[in-house]
C-alpha cells in the first residue's frame, strides 16, 4: 500500500522545515474594481513546490496569506510564530509592492531567515524592486 503524505495546515513551529507563502492581497489595491470578479485559487506552483520537499522528506508547511484574508502585520506574526528554518514565496505582478513590504518586514524580524522567491514575475521585478538586501551579487 502506498503511503500518501499530505501538506497539513501551517503549525505552530517549523524550526526544520521550509515555510511556502502565498502572499497577502489588498483587493482594493490589488484589484481595484475587478475585486468582484477575483476567487481565490490554491497556490498551485507552492503545492507542487511543496509536495516534491515531503517526497524528499523536508519538512514542509504552506501559509495562504491570501486565502486566509491576513493583513501584512498578521502574516509577519504568523511567520514568526512559525519560526521556519527558510521561506518561499510566490511573486506575482500583482503583488509585487506586498510582497517586497512583506520581506522587508520579515527579514526585519528574522535577519538570519533564508528568503527565496519565486514565480514568473520574480526575475524581471527584482530589477525594478528593492529586493537587493535580499539578493546576493555573483
Amino acid at each position: 500500500m502506498m503511503e500518501h503524505k499530505t501538506v497539513k495546515k501551517t503549525p505552530n513551529y517549523l524550526e526544520e522545515g521550509v515555510l511556502l507563502v502565498s502572499a497577502p492581497s489588498i483587493m482594493e489595491k490589488t484589484f481595484s474594481s475587478a475585486k468582484s470578479l477575483y476567487k481565490p485559487i490554491e497556490p498551485l506552483g507552492l503545492l507542487y513546490i511543496a509536495g516534491n520537499l515531503l517526497k524528499n522528506n523536508i519538512n514542509t508547511s504552506i501559509l495562504d496569506c491570501n486565502l486566509e484574508g491576513l493583513s501584512i502585520d498578521e502574516s509577519v506574526n504568523e511567520i514568526e510564530k512559525i519560526k521556519p528554518m527558510a521561506l518561499g514565496i510566490s511573486c506575482l505582478t500583482a503583488e509585487a509592492y506586498l510582497v517586497e513590504e512583506l520581506l522587508k518586514r520579515v527579514k526585519d524580524a528574522m535577519p538570519d531567515l533564508k528568503i527565496i522567491m519565486g514565480n514568473m514575475h520574480a526575475s524581471s521585478l527584482l530589477s525594478k524592486l528593492d529586493f537587493g538586501q535580499f539578493r546576493k551579487e555573483s
